[in-house]
């Protein structure tokens, strides 16, 4: 009878987090929740976070400081179709939803009921709350807690330019030269270069042409948050322009020259 308990309960689960994330609408396929392990977390601040920033995250984990996050996955069938409910952050219990047709599974009549009846805690994930100030609305790219707005970014990879230039693009694109503000969007921009193969150093927002030494970002914020390689800034007079080198771990920055030809990192509101 517990094991049975159990596979109900799991079954309501998914069930809640699923209609949480997913549509209203019809959809053709079979869904499954494939379970990922990620690197570089160490709160369960963060983890919910790249829940939140990774595509058709549905549940997060974080135990033993490890962060999990759980996918959907469909198989497309076009001879089946499901959805979910998305009235309330709670999806309604019926018939068919609370208990899985098994042979093992009692009759709906005795099958346990989601509001008198909880999970064991050694079979469930810890329960921790989403930090609040995490917007619904922010359905991709990356939400800045400073600002409370929600950013695109984009590689300009098309051709070099020199930094001035590469300003003026992200101006025109209706964004800045990326200015970063913490270690968890540094790690949204650097999967993103990983993912775009550029084997070359990309241009960033800092500067220090006003006050040599001083680290501006172009849109007039100071640099707080930064990935300096050891040995830089080497703040020298004409190296006044932040870049990101490829060829360093973790994409570290450098002070390098402003007329040199680079790619450029532009951070856009969405």
């Amino acid at each position: 009878m517990n094991l049975v308990l159990f596979f109900c309960l799991i079954c309501i689960g998914l069930t809640s987090s699923a209609a949480n994330k997913q549509g209203c609408e019809e959809l053709p396929g079979i869904p499954t929740f494939v379970e990922k392990k990620l690197k570089k977390i160490s709160s369960p601040a963060e983890c919910a976070v790249a829940c939140k920033e990774s595509p058709q995250c549905h549940l997060w984990k974080y135990q033993s400081k490890k962060c999990k996050i759980s996918k959907l996955k469909i198989k497309y069938d076009r001879q089946a179709s499901f959805g979910f409910n998305c009235e309330s952050t709670t999806p309604v219990p019926t018939s068919t939803t609370t208990c899985p047709p098994t042979p093992t599974c009692p009759p709906v009549t005795t099958c346990p009921s989601t509001t008198t009846t909880s999970p064991p805690a050694q079979t469930s994930a810890p329960v921790i709350t989403t930090p609040t100030t995490i917007p619904v609305t922010c359905s991709s790219g990356y939400f800045d807690l400073n600002t409370g707005t929600c950013y695109q970014y984009k590689v300009f990879n098309d051709t070099r330019r020199n930094w001035n230039e590469c300003k003026a693009k992200c101006l025109s694109e209706g964004g800045e030269l990326a200015s970063i503000n913490s270690s968890e969007e540094w790690k949204v921009v650097t999967d993103m270069l990983t993912e775009s193969a550029i084997r070359i150093s990309v241009f960033l927002g800092g500067n220090d042409a006003e006050t040599e030494g001083s680290w501006m970002w172009t849109d007039g914020s100071p640099v707080s948050f930064d990935n300096w390689r050891t040995g830089f800034p080497k703040n020298g007079p004409t190296a006044n322009c932040m870049g990101a080198n490829s060829q360093w771990d973790d994409w570290q920055w450098w002070d390098t020259y402003c007329h040199l030809t680079q790619y450029a990192v532009c951070k856009i509101p969405a």
